[in-house]
């Protein structure tokens, strides 16, 4: 597989970052931006 799309309008808030693939600086990203 080389290409998966995602879509998801929903931003990275704090508590995505625990548990999730997304750090502190991807704060009020959309999350498929932070993602790349």
């Amino acid at each position: 597989m080389e290409k998966i799309k995602v879509v998801d309008f929903d931003s990275v808030e704090i508590e995505n970052t625990g548990s999730q693939f997304y750090t502190e600086k991807d704060i009020g990203k959309l999350k498929v931006e932070a993602l790349q």
